[in-house]
């Protein structure tokens, strides 16, 4: 998993960066977040036992301008007869909220089906749960150095296209699932298996606050770094992530619910990559020939100039500047490696 985490990352932040979903959160349209302060990911969608290959004429969810319902089979081969395009189904993952509110361009989302790894990974989780776990979907996870910031590279070559951002790739304080919709199902486990160099993963119990009930506040003494490094296993239970009455250190019982984030920094020139396996109910039309998920377009239009800018002045500039780095951190993976199993 190690050897196909360093190719991903070499082909989505050099060879191929012009690829980046890089755009907009929601409420800042269309100004790019340029690959910091929010994590890259390559989604993998795992492969039904069989599928009919009898070719189905249907509209596709582009141009029928709806979603598919939750739980939609998954697989078929079918063709829409308005935009000429055959497609079939994949699970998908962080195309509710989080499809605006994480800076994904939807134009560019690519699902891309389960590599023979992760089906023995997924496999090998279920049959060590004995049947009480199902994953049907991987998100490949990567985070950056404060070295990799678009925005500083870009700014050593006059231009600015961001600047209100922290360099290095964060994730701040969340719930995935509890309390809210989400692609994920509920009551299920997720597992990160973590390559590369080391993350911290921080957990804390918030409560509503009692002067506001919008509002979560930190229970004191609550808060737990995990160090997520290379061939580490983290597990999240996303019952965990539900408000309930949970006892505090200091005795009391708050409604209360626990929270995890990405707020400490990767080293400034390190890399690092998670596998995230869970089980999720959402579905979504992919084109056969490019892996791209068929979003409504009146959702991506706003998109489309910002795409542009990256791809043809600013992802060259910033493939050029950074090429080396990337290499490089790379390669660290492969000497803690033959460290580790030397000793």
């Amino acid at each position: 998993m190690r050897d196909f985490a360093a190719a991903v990352v070499l082909s989505k932040v050099h060879e191929h960066a012009e690829d980046i979903n890089i755009c907009a959160p929601m409420g800042n349209p269309p100004v790019p977040e340029l690959m910091y302060n929010t994590k890259l990911s390559v989604q993998y969608s795992r492969k039904p036992i069989c599928t009919s290959t009898a070719l189905i004429q249907e509209l596709c969810a582009r141009c029928a301008e709806r979603d598919l319902p939750d739980d939609t089979p998954i697989g078929g081969c079918f063709h829409c007869p308005t935009c000429d395009v055959t497609f079939t189904r994949k699970y998908t993952y962080e195309v509710g909220s989080g499809k605006s509110s994480i800076g994904r361009n939807p134009t560019q989302l690519k699902i891309f089906d389960f590599t023979p790894e992760m089906e023995e990974l997924v496999t090998s989780y279920e049959k060590d749960s004995y049947g009480s776990e199902t994953y049907t979907h991987v998100t490949l996870v990567v985070y950056l150095g404060s070295r990799f910031c678009a925005n500083c590279v870009l700014a050593r070559e006059g231009l600015r296209p961001h600047g209100s951002k922290e360099c290095h790739t964060i994730l701040k304080a969340h719930r995935d699932i509890g309390g809210g919709v989400n692609s994920q199902v509920e009551r299920s486990i997720t597992r990160t298996l973590s390559v590369g160099g080391t993350r911290i993963l921080g957990l804390e119990m918030r409560a509503r606050d009692t002067t506001n009930d919008l509002a979560w506040v930190t229970v004191p003494d609550t808060e737990v770094d995990f160090p997520l490094y290379d061939g580490s296993m983290f597990v999240l239970d996303t019952d965990d992530e539900e408000r309930r009455l949970r006892a505090c250190p200091d005795g009391r019982d708050v409604e209360g619910a626990w929270f995890h984030g990405m707020m400490q920094a990767v080293a400034s020139d390190e890399i690092s990559c998670g596998f995230i396996a869970r089980k999720v109910r959402s579905v979504r039309d992919v084109c056969c020939r490019t892996d791209v998920v068929l979003e409504r377009q009146r959702e991506t239009a706003k998109y489309n100039e910002v795409a542009r800018m990256w791809r043809e002045i600013w992802a060259p500039l910033y493939k050029r500047s950074t090429g080396a780095l990337v290499k490089s951190a790379i390669r660290k993976w492969n000497k803690r490696e033959s460290q580790r199993r030397r000793h």
